[in-house]
């Protein structure tokens, strides 16, 4: 009877204050405060699929670009890290109005792939965006003035956030 009583406490339900997050994760206010250049980010307006980086992305300007299955996606370069499948991707063209770093921040975890000229350009940093801002990824590009293509891939999600700002300096 012990070894019935024991084997039925072992495999009873967990109680839901067990399944709760710890009590120091953070708590978020709808109002988070956002660095100034990403001011924008939760006016941002929902954008058509981009598979041949048609859709263009202004400085400054947040869009939920809704993505394809990445395997029907034509790239302007190979991505560094090839898409699982199943996973979805997408392009933005973008036009730098100067030389300098721009940051690209993502709503949700997928990679990102800048590409001038053809040619993939080598990020300079990555990192998390601020607490709570709903920015998940930012990662930033040294590029010179003119057009470049932001390559997104590997999203599980087939809509994301994106947003292209010059970095403060």
């Amino acid at each position: 009877m012990r070894v019935m009583m024991a084997l039925a406490m072992a495999l009873a339900p967990v109680p839901v204050a067990a399944q709760m997050p710890a009590a120091d994760a953070p708590a978020c206010a709808d109002d988070a405060a956002l660095p100034p250049e990403f001011a924008a980010w939760r006016s941002a307006e929902r954008v058509a699929s981009a598979t041949e980086a048609a859709v263009q992305l202004k400085p400054g300007q947040a869009v939920d670009l809704t993505l394809s299955p990445a395997s029907s996606v034509a790239f302007a370069a190979a991505p560094e890290r090839a898409a699982k499948p199943g996973t979805y991707a997408g392009m933005l063209a973008f036009d730098a109005p100067r030389d300098g770093i721009y940051r690209v921040a993502l709503g949700a975890a997928a990679w990102v792939d800048m590409v001038t000229d053809g040619a993939r350009v080598t990020s300079l940093a990555h990192g998390h965006g601020p607490a709570c801002s709903g920015i998940r990824k930012i990662v930033d590009f040294r590029l010179k003035a003119g057009r470049h293509i932001l390559q997104i891939s590997g999203s599980e999600a087939p809509i994301i956030r994106v947003m292209i700002v010059p970095s403060p300096e």
